[in-house]
């Protein structure tokens, strides 16, 4: 799940939620937002 926003012509942020379903107690199991930012593309 995410939105991406479009600041300008040529600068872009995005901004998403991932859900893991791994291994109980070990790092793939856990959740995470992830901010990706684009400029100049």
């Amino acid at each position: 799940m995410g939105v991406n926003y479009l600041w300008g012509p040529n600068v872009m942020a995005k901004l998403g939620y991932e859900i893991n379903k791994g291994l109980a107690g070990e790092n793939t199991d856990a959740n995470r937002w992830l901010l990706q930012l684009a400029y100049g593309f």
